[in-house]
């Protein structure tokens, strides 16, 4: 009778592990399960202040003081939150100076007519598990890491949840295109100009604007092969951008959200209109990882995969836009401004 029970019970734990495909692994072209998951993860997030939680990460960190923009935060579920800051609109040069090294395409100047919203941070493990309930990352020594092991299908798929219990009215979460990650890794600052050249082998930094995201000094603003130690560090631990944002350059690549063009003409600004459920069409990537050479952490460089590729330095930043016909410009947080910490 014991082997009996005892079968059954190891019989319940594998079922609880494989009955939902996407809690290992993303099927091409099949649908997710509206039963795989809580209903509604959020429904019990209430209206609790963050001192009252014990499990959000980022409670107490201590980290560097940002530029005074405005930001809003979301209580997600098991009492983590998440901040996103605005980025006001503007007009940038798009892709990376005449003479830099591994340059790729000619620039090209791109206006943003509405300010968006992008996370401070990349997605960390506690916030990807408060939305989809498991974290698939590769390294799991603490949950203020950012998830990594992500496609681009699992990011999207994290965005339209949080765009179905949490966006405002007349906003969206989803992936910020390639032209709004690097205006706003570049902080407004265009790249172009005279590049000046340090050395033959170094990388040639600019006049006007950073060669990396708040510095021309990788080792200020980000992790890379240099300095990592071969493995991913905890969000917001380097000096941030002028737009208060962590880690643009380095640590994990970030999901964008249009696909691939080698044309730099052809890059969409603001609203993309391509099929945003092929995961066959290879999505940009920006900001290099961990394990990459200071080059391809530049804001500049541009790379792509396809949407179901995934590695354990492949992460995400969640962006808030506008939704077209928008008469909402100024959306709030489910967490209100007098439940901010101080």
């Amino acid at each position: 009778m014991m082997k009996l029970y005892s079968l059954i019970f190891v019989f319940s734990l594998l079922f609880s592990l494989f009955a939902d495909p996407y809690a290992i692994r993303r099927i091409p072209g099949e649908k997710r399960s509206g039963n795989s998951l809580q209903d509604n993860p959020f429904e019990n997030t209430g209206n609790k202040t963050d001192q009252e939680s014990s499990d959000d990460p980022f409670a107490d960190t201590g980290k560097t003081e940002a530029p005074e923009l405005r930001q809003i935060r979301f209580r997600l579920p098991k009492g983590v939150t998440i901040t996103l800051v605005r980025i006001p609109a503007g007009s940038f040069i798009f892709s990376a100076a005449d003479g830099q090294n591994w340059r790729r395409e000619n620039e090209v100047h791109v206006t943003l007519k509405n300010d968006f919203y992008l996370g401070m941070f990349e997605v960390t493990q506690a916030q990807y598990m408060a939305v989809i309930g498991m974290n698939p990352s590769h390294r799991k020594k603490g949950l203020d890491l950012p998830v990594e092991n992500i496609s681009w299908n699992d990011a999207m798929f994290f965005c339209d949840r949080m765009t179905k219990y949490l966006a405002p009215p007349g906003w969206k979460f989803t992936l910020p295109t390639e032209c709004q990650w690097e205006y706003a890794a570049r902080a407004g600052v265009s790249s172009s100009g005279l590049a000046k050249v340090q050395r033959k082998t170094r990388i040639r930094s600019t006049r006007n604007g950073y060669t990396f995201s708040g510095s021309d000094n990788l080792d200020e603003v980000g992790w890379y092969d240099g300095n990592s130690g071969n493995h991913t560090h905890p969000v917001g631990q380097k000096k941030p951008n002028d737009f208060g944002l962590y880690d643009m350059s380095g640590n994990v690549w970030e999901w964008c959200l249009d696909n691939w063009t080698n044309d730099s003409k052809k890059v969409v600004p603001e609203f993309y209109r391509g099929n945003d459920k092929d995961y066959r069409e290879p999505r940009m990537m920006r900001g290099g990882g961990y394990r990459n050479v200071d080059k391809l952490c530049r804001v500049a460089f541009r790379q792509y995969k396809e949407a179901s590729f995934r590695y354990r330095s492949m992460g995400f930043r969640l962006a808030l836009v506008p939704l077209p016909g928008n008469k909402n410009p100024d959306p709030v947080g489910n967490i209100k401004e007098d439940q901010e910490e101080e």
